[in-house]
């Protein structure tokens, strides 16, 4: 945990925001087209398609285009809807019937899902010089490695093995 932590701590001072948070507007200061590479990383092998993601405002307030293309494959039409801009609490609506729930923190929209026996997570770290960072890892649920539980100061924990790491660097193209 004490090595985590320090991570985290360095990251933060390594891509830091170049501007006040409080002069920042999520979502609206991020509209744009980002475009880069998605490196998809599944343990076996590793191969880079094209990707986008586009945000921009829509005619309802407080919901957003959210579309995700991906190399050979027609554009992914998503919505992100604000819940409670002040607690960063956000929806990434699929309208297909799957709302996924997701929470901004210092510029980093997450989502956590299962979905037929794997975990996902998903970030979205928006930078103010119009960069972003994409990010998907997907663990298995139904096999956990179990340590731990060998007394009631050591509680088991269990630990998902990561099967798929997909991650973009991505930079506005408005």
């Amino acid at each position: 945990m004490r090595i985590l932590f320090v991570f985290l701590l360095m990251s933060a001072a390594v891509f830091g925001q170049d501007e006040p948070a409080d002069s920042v507007v999520f979502p609206d200061d991020f509209f744009g087209r980002y475009t880069g590479k998605l490196t998809i990383d599944n343990g076996n092998n590793v191969q880079e398609i094209d990707m986008s993601f586009e945000l921009s405002a829509t005619d309802q307030e407080g919901v957003y285009n959210y579309v995700l293309g991906y190399q050979g494959q027609p554009p992914r039409q998503y919505l992100l809807k604000t819940v409670n801009a002040e607690k960063g609490l956000y929806q990434v609506d699929e309208q297909n019937d799957i709302i996924l729930d997701a929470r901004l923190n210092d510029w980093t929209l997450t989502s956590i899902f299962e979905v037929q026996g794997n975990l996902i997570t998903t970030r979205e770290e928006f930078f103010t010089d119009g960069r972003m960072i994409f990010e998907i890892t997907m663990v298995q649920t139904a096999a956990p490695v179990l340590t731990g539980g060998t007394s009631d100061e050591i509680p088991e924990v269990k630990s998902y093995p990561i099967r798929v790491v997909q991650k973009a660097f991505l930079t506005r193209r408005d």
